[in-house]
């Protein structure tokens, strides 16, 4: 009887490793394949596990998020700050750099 369990799950187990493969395998061929795969706009919703938001919607979402923190107390905002964890604290950093350099200074310049 045990033999019979041990061989069920033995070939359930191969059986999931040989799918993932399988599937690793035509993500590899899609990605050479299609240009905007990985990495574009375009991008595939399969390889960013999601759909990502479109341009105006996160502009609007940001310009909203902005007019918020300007009318946030800085106490306030220092409260809330420290209650953060240190990982969600270096994601909230690399998003404020990322806007600093990559959205804030094109658009003091004029350029969208």
């Amino acid at each position: 009887q045990m033999t019979g369990f041990a061989a069920v799950v033995t070939t359930a187990m191969l059986s999931g490793i040989a799918l993932a493969v399988v599937v690793m395998c035509l993500m590899t061929v899609t990605a050479l394949v299609h240009r905007s795969a990985m990495g574009g706009r375009k991008e595939l919703p399969l390889f960013s596990l999601g759909a990502v938001p479109a341009a105006h919607e996160l502009a609007a979402k940001v310009k909203e998020l902005v007019k918020d923190l300007e009318t946030i107390e800085t106490q306030a905002l220092s409260a809330k700050v420290g209650t953060l964890a240190v990982f969600d604290i270096k994601k909230v950093t690399t998003w404020i750099t990322l806007m600093a350099t990559e959205v804030a200074p094109p658009a003091q310049n004029g350029i969208s």
